[in-house]
């Protein structure tokens, strides 16, 4: 099956590295195209411990809706991964301006 992802038109590998190997390029290309226009990979000014948890707050309330970490009728918008406040903790530390490095940044 064929497939253009981020410029990329190629076949679907069938092995988990060739997978892995395309899952990186796509990543590279988007962090290319984000240089390109000049989109930081990281947030200036997010120093406190209060701003990491207002974000992390904030970006829960979007994921999940009212701001609940789980409501059965409230699912907010449909994500790939559910994430509660610790593994989005983590998320928002890696984007401080001080979490820079190429390992932190592969994790995003």
């Amino acid at each position: 099956m064929a497939l253009a992802i981020g410029g990329l038109a190629t076949d679907m590998p069938e092995s988990a590295a060739g997978k892995k190997e395309l899952a990186l390029t796509f990543v590279a290309k988007v962090r290319a195209m984000n240089s390109e226009m000049g989109i930081p990979n990281n947030v200036e000014g997010l120093v406190s411990t209060d701003d990491v948890t207002a974000v992390t707050t904030r970006a829960l309330v979007e994921a999940n809706g009212e701001g609940k970490t789980f409501d059965l009728f409230d699912f907010g918008y449909p994500v790939p991964r559910y994430m509660d406040m610790a593994a989005m903790l983590d998320v928002v530390n890696a984007i401080k301006s001080s979490a820079t490095t190429p390992t932190q940044q592969a994790k995003l």
